[in-house]
């Protein structure tokens, strides 16, 4: 008496996400027998590995919002991310969300993409534009549609998971936008992947970072001025830019070249600058980068060049 009611859903959802099941067996002299069963396979004492990182650790005090306009689901979300050590806020609205990322940081953003006052690529759209350092938002749907992926990257998300969300997919969004304080930062460029792509070439590695620093600038003015005058054509900045990271190795940069290309194709204008200032600054990581890079290699291009 006196509670919310809600106890038996949660767990109901808590267990399908784990792949069980859960019942009653109710008989109306006697009481009611709840029950759940899990599939798990019992381990051997040898299979255990004991140096093993510890999963509700490994993300610790990272914060995240989840955005949902369901009590439940806000409650099952928040208690999984808990699990993991993480710092959850909610927001009920898309407005909520955007209001809370203006005041605070947040590493990521779960965001659920139907919801009444202002749905979810909406809020998106605003915290790219109100609140541009806020970490990788993904959309939270049940909708499955191929053209769904298109208009995450349009409204400025990064990815999206499916509904019921399952703790699998929840690891592996972790490891691809979190930081594990436990790891190594990834840098900005796969030196080793560039190394083996051009065949262990030093010289022409040292020659096509050069050459990508020199080009890259003032592709990324133009760009910059086709966003400001919403410049269609502004594409071809953002295209060109794309590849030549990948070419060098610098996904990031990469990825991020592609989310702006296709903000504008979409004349998405307020998170193509959004996702301009993201790409600012991660071009800035990779400059620093390979400047120290060609700082600590042998001149080898001067070498080369010199026939010695």
């Amino acid at each position: 008496y006196g509670g919310t009611g809600l106890g038996l859903t949660i767990s109901k959802q808590l267990i399908e996400l784990m792949g069980g099941e859960i019942g009653v067996n109710d008989y109306r002299t006697q009481g009611s027998c709840f029950w759940f069963s899990l599939p798990v396979t019992l381990a051997a004492a040898t299979d255990i590995d004991n140096t093993a990182p510890d999963s509700t650790t490994q993300y610790a005090n990272q914060h995240i919002l989840v955005v949902d306009d369901n009590t439940i689901n806000r409650k099952v979300m928040s208690h999984l991310l808990q699990s993991f050590g993480l710092q959850v806020d909610v927001a009920t609205d898309g407005r909520e969300a955007v209001q809370q990322c203006v005041e605070h940081h947040y590493d990521l953003v779960l965001m659920d993409c139907q919801m009444p006052e202002m749905d979810g690529f909406a809020a998106t759209i605003a915290i790219r534009s109100q609140a541009p350092q806020t970490g990788a938002i993904i959309a939270m749907t049940a909708n499955t549609q191929p053209e769904i992926r298109e208009n995450c990257l349009i409204a400025g998300m990064q990815g999206y998971l499916s509904k019921p969300v399952l703790e699998a997919d929840l690891i592996n969004l972790f490891n691809h936008w979190l930081t594990n304080p436990k790891a190594t930062p990834n840098p900005p460029l796969d030196i080793a992947k560039l190394q083996q792509t051009f065949r262990q070439d030093d010289a022409l590695i040292n020659e096509l970072l050069q050459l990508y620093l020199s080009s890259s600038i003032p592709l990324l003015t133009q760009l910059e001025q086709g966003i400001a005058s919403r410049n269609p054509n502004a594409t071809r900045y953002a295209h060109e830019l794309k590849g030549a990271a990948g070419y060098i190795t610098a996904d990031q940069t990469s990825q991020l070249c592609d989310t702006v290309e296709t903000a504008i194709k979409a004349a998405n204008w307020e998170t193509a600058s959004a996702q301009l200032a993201a790409l600012k600054t991660e071009f800035l990581s990779s400059q620093t980068f390979i400047e120290h890079y060609l700082n600590q290699t042998p001149n080898l291009l001067d070498t080369a060049h010199s026939g010695g």
